[in-house]
């Protein structure tokens, strides 16, 4: 993967190409910063940085590289091409798809690259199942919906999708997962009525006899106000690039992007002056 731009800034090259009237400055020593506060606020769990859309536009080799060197144990992509162009960028380490896969050339693809794979429905675990050889097994991650909306089992679809689990020799549960919509509200009920949802859910999957390892709930505003209990990991985006995920302003993180711009024109103009199209 060729170095990742962004208005005429190279990724992980000081300063900005010689002919940029604008460009950003990408700080990865604040992405790190950022990212150990938000390891510390997270109480020992691990955290599964997610790094989709190019590094939310900073970048995802250099974004990536700085966080494995963090010893982040695992990343996010969104899609299977985010995830080759880490693989290509010299990534081997984890990595988890977010995004769902829909037929089978995207399952052989996703074992190409060694991913671990969310399955938001039991047909997901159908298609997953069909294409999965017993060796090595597929990592899945389970998705239920808890009161996001969008993808994920619905509780009446929980066991049926744990059973399929059981008779599936290709697939090994390795986690399960949840999206929270309104965490960045602390006065909003449906945070705990979803976190709630999520530990009954959790008491059934082990109650099936299953034991995911990478249990995680919260993104960057559940973090900051308090991880699920009972989870071992959780999901920063925004915040890992400085930017607040909740409604009050958070001191210990730092703005990764600087955007600057060279002047190129300056005049004096009288009260009134119109200019460009319209007189605008």
């Amino acid at each position: 993967m060729g170095p990742a731009r962004t208005s005429g800034y190279v990724a992980g090259v000081e300063g900005p190409e010689p002919t940029a009237r604008a460009w950003a400055r990408i700080d990865l020593g604040a992405l790190r910063r950022n990212y150990r506060w938000l390891l510390g606020r997270a109480s020992g769990r691990r955290l599964i940085p997610v790094v989709k859309a190019d590094g939310y536009g900073h970048g995802a080799g250099p974004v990536a590289r700085a966080l494995r060197d963090e010893a982040a144990p695992m990343l996010a992509v969104a899609t299977l091409g985010e995830a080759g162009e880490l693989r290509a960028s010299g990534d081997a380490g984890r990595l988890l798809l977010l995004g769902p896969l829909l037929d089978p050339t995207a399952v052989g693809r996703a074992r190409e690259l060694d991913l671990d794979v969310v399955a938001t429905g039991v047909e997901a675990l159908e298609l997953l199942a069909a294409q999965a050889p017993a060796d090595p097994p597929l990592r899945v991650h389970l998705k239920v919906d808890t009161g996001m909306g969008r993808l994920g089992l619905l509780p009446g679809e929980l066991d049926a999708a744990l059973a399929r689990l059981g008779r599936a020799r290709g697939l090994r549960l390795e986690g399960l997962m949840s999206h929270l919509a309104e965490a960045d509200d602390p006065d909003s009920p449906r945070t705990p009525e979803q976190r709630a949802r999520f530990a009954a859910a959790l008491e059934r999957v082990r109650g099936a006899g299953l034991a995911p390892d990478w249990i995680h709930v919260d993104g960057s505003a559940g973090i900051v106000r308090g991880c699920q209990p009972g989870s071992s990991a959780a999901r920063p985006g925004i915040a890992l690039y400085g930017g607040a995920p909740t409604r009050e302003r958070d001191a210990g993180l730092e703005p990764v992007m600087t955007l600057l711009a060279r002047v190129v024109h300056a005049r004096d103009a009288a009260p009134g002056t119109r200019g460009g199209y319209g007189g605008e």
